[in-house]
């Protein structure tokens, strides 16, 4: 069956004339709603897992290397940060 012929049928169907199927043609909806829940789900989880990667790396960086979590990136990035407000405060009052 053409695809033509599946819309000829749909529109009869739709003004309320009886059409039979074919016996060998299944006609399924193509379109699922997404699964909100799932999706959610899926970037909770993801979230989760990048933020207990990086934290596994800075503790075998820290067991490793000898420094201590004051020496990471990370923090030096925070406390640069922290001066940079502390001094622009002071500056500005």
């Amino acid at each position: 069956m053409s695809l033509w012929d599946k819309w000829e049928r749909e529109k009869l169907r739709k003004k309320g004339f009886r059409v039979q199927e074919p016996k060998d043609v299944e006609i399924h909806e193509s379109y699922t709603k997404p699964d909100i829940r799932k999706q959610v789900s899926i970037v909770l989880a993801t979230l989760i897992g990048c933020l207990l990667l990086v934290l596994m790396v800075m503790l075998v960086e820290t067991l490793y290397t000898g420094k201590g979590w004051s020496d990471t990136y990370i923090v030096r990035l925070f406390a640069t940060m922290q001066r940079t407000r502390e001094r622009l405060a002071v500056q500005n009052p």
